[in-house]
């Protein structure tokens, strides 16, 4: 069965998992090699602030980068959005 895209971004389409508190970033079929050297960084700059244990930080869990289909290029990361909502009950947007 295929889900539907949570939230769209420049690079790719993130999907939630709420039973898991996780939201994964998949990149579109259509992102170029350049776009696979700007998710890398993205990835390097989230692992070297993690290794600094700076606070709200989101936890990266898994990766995958497939040069051959970059659909299934991904990350896996903890959804903050989650615990940020359960903790400061945020309103609903209007």
């Amino acid at each position: 069965m295929k889900r539907t895209i949570d939230k769209k971004g420049g690079n790719g389409n993130i999907y939630f998992d709420n039973e898991n508190n996780t939201a994964t970033k998949y990149l579109r079929n259509t992102s170029s090699l350049e776009k696979i050297q700007r998710f890398r960084q993205e990835l390097s700059v989230l692992k070297e602030l993690n290794s600094d244990n700076i606070p709200n930080i989101v936890e990266v869990l898994d990766v995958n980068i497939d040069e051959n289909d970059i659909s299934k290029s991904y990350i896996t990361m903890k959804n903050m959005m989650v615990l940020w909502k359960n903790f400061y009950q945020l309103p609903k947007a209007m």
